[in-house]
């Protein structure tokens, strides 16, 4: 017999239509937006989670890749989110490496 899977690591790709239906308050994600990570499959699952009331909040480091990450904003809001990207205030040293996106569904 295989092992009960524990509470909250259900497999979110079975038939189960209510776990389909979760959604969240707040989706956090960091380090997601690099060119090997496809940007629609990412957006499509926070899509998937979220709903209008719902924040989310991305950490993106925009210095390695900076075009990627400007494609990756352009791609949110024509895919329906408001975005607001801004510098996160640190005293850390590359602090300005990274943006914070803070976005809703429209």
């Amino acid at each position: 017999d295989a092992p009960e899977t524990p509470p909250g690591e259900e497999d979110l790709d079975d038939d189960d239509d209510d776990e389909r239906r979760r959604t969240f308050d707040l989706i956090l994600a960091a380090e997601c937006v690099a060119p090997i990570y496809d940007p629609v499959a990412l957006l499509d699952t926070i899509r998937r989670f979220a709903t209008p009331t719902t924040e989310i909040w991305l950490v993106v480091k925009h210095a390695r890749f900076p075009e990627h990450a400007a494609t990756f904003y352009d791609l949110m809001r024509q895919s329906g989110f408001h975005i607001d990207v801004s510098v996160p205030r640190s005293k850390l040293k590359h602090a300005a490496d990274f943006n914070l996106v803070r976005a809703k569904i429209l």
